[in-house]
């Protein structure tokens, strides 16, 4: 989708600067977080698309762009990929600029676009996607098909769109094309996005709703316990998912630890206790496992459904669109090992 999004800013009259490469390189003392603010400074960019990943990198390593290079020229910073954490919105603020504009989006490959975006009309909000997108008839529906303020639901478009496909490439695409977002609500695109929608246009992106949690029959969005123990330095990366036990599900956590620190009870009992604290007793995870790397997916998104699907002995399905299937083995191998 970003190259048609790349005709578009030249046809809009911008000049594009496209870099290809690790954002981060390794360096003899740790990391160098430096290459995109050098471009930043260098080619006087005005908009820079990160990713809340990227972000989290930085912030781990204390590294403050707006201290180490001049940003007078920036004006916009644009995030895709996966929500952004509140308090990644007070270290943006903080490290990079004052006085930018953030728009976070929720979009996809199939419609081109985005349902929600960022608005130079509109406030900036911490944690919130600002606004819904022009063109779009977006909403939140709850388990009846009502639509929901203030609670989470099924983030869905009720109208036709400009940018909506006629089918999916390939054979048999149109049956694929209406079961991968009608078959939940006729008539209606359900776009996959756990949401909650806020009385001033705003919206919260919980996580995938195929890979919402479930214990004891309450939905929990995975982004709310990402967001919690991204803070946690001595932890590089985690994936979250649902274990079934008996007729419920019971939530498992594995975490990839930073370099030199180690998982134990102690760690294990400080996320359990905040998480109780800033989310909810049904967001703690009943296992907690150190694992070696986390599945990503070539543009950057973790797979929550590869990890259980290898730790439930089941195939893991469309292996090619992983960055790192190497990953995998050691949720296979999770059963065996004494939970944290």
């Amino acid at each position: 989708m970003m190259y048609h999004w790349i005709v578009a800013g030249l046809a809009c009259g911008a000049v594009l600067t496209l870099y290809d490469g690790a954002p981060i390189l390794k360096a003899e003392n740790g990391l160098d977080c430096a290459p995109l603010w050098r471009v930043v400074e260098r080619e006087r960019l005005t908009h820079l698309g990160i990713s809340p990943k990227y972000l989290a990198t930085l912030a781990d390593n204390g590294f403050e762009p707006g201290r180490a290079f001049d940003l007078s020229s920036l004006r916009w910073l644009m995030s895709a990929g996966s929500p952004v954490a509140p308090h990644q919105f007070d270290w943006m603020y903080e490290a990079i600029k004052k006085d930018m504009g953030f728009a976070s989006i929720s979009g996809g490959t199939e419609i081109m676009g985005c349902f929600l975006l960022g608005s130079p009309l509109h406030a900036v909000r911490r944690g919130m996607l600002t606004v819904r997108a022009l063109g779009m008839a977006v909403n939140v529906l709850d388990e009846r098909g009502a639509p929901v303020v203030g609670r989470a639901g099924e983030l869905v478009c009720t109208e036709p769109f400009p940018s909506m496909p006629l089918s999916f490439w390939g054979e048999d695409g149109e049956r694929r094309y209406h079961e991968t977002y009608f078959s939940a609500r006729p008539e209606i695109w359900t776009h996959g996005d756990r949401t909650t929608m806020n009385a001033d246009g705003s919206a919260v992106i919980h996580g995938r709703s195929d890979f919402t949690l479930n214990p004891g029959g309450i939905r929990i969005g995975t982004a709310d316990i990402y967001n919690v123990c991204e803070r946690f330095a001595e932890i590089e990366d985690c994936i979250v998912f649902g274990r079934p036990v008996g007729n419920d599900e019971e939530i498992v956590l594995c975490l990839k630890m930073a370099e030199g620190k180690k998982a134990d009870a102690e760690l294990a009992k400080a996320i359990r206790k905040r998480l109780r604290a800033e989310c909810s007793p049904r967001h703690v995870p009943a296992a907690i496992y150190p694992v070696a790397a986390i599945p990503y997916t070539l543009n950057g998104k973790r797979v929550e459904g590869a990890a259980k699907a290898t730790a439930m002995g089941q195939e893991v399905k469309n292996k090619d669109s992983l960055a790192n299937p190497e990953s995998l083995p050691v949720f296979a191998t999770l059963v065996d090992e004494v939970a944290l």
